[in-house]
């Protein structure tokens, strides 16, 4: 099963936070990666390799998921 990194900014603070989880699946990892993210921008990483870039638009529940490039560590 993947190894999946959700990073984004902690809530009313500039650090940045990091959470990793096991999905079966890309799509399971992005509904575990919206309800982690709360909203906020997140950058979802699989197996160390760059996945996604998400963005909430506006008030509803929808998500602007970008490709990212691949030369973006995981950290």
């Amino acid at each position: 099963m993947p190894t999946y990194s959700l990073r984004f900014s902690a809530r009313g603070s500039s650090t940045e936070k990091i959470v990793q989880f096991e999905a079966k699946s890309s799509s399971e990892a992005l509904t575990l990666a919206d309800e982690e993210a709360q909203g906020r921008c997140a950058e979802l990483f699989e197996d160390g390799h760059p996945l996604c870039k998400l963005v909430k638009i506006g008030p509803s529940n929808l998500w602007l998921v970008d490709r990212m490039p691949n030369n973006i560590p995981a950290s």
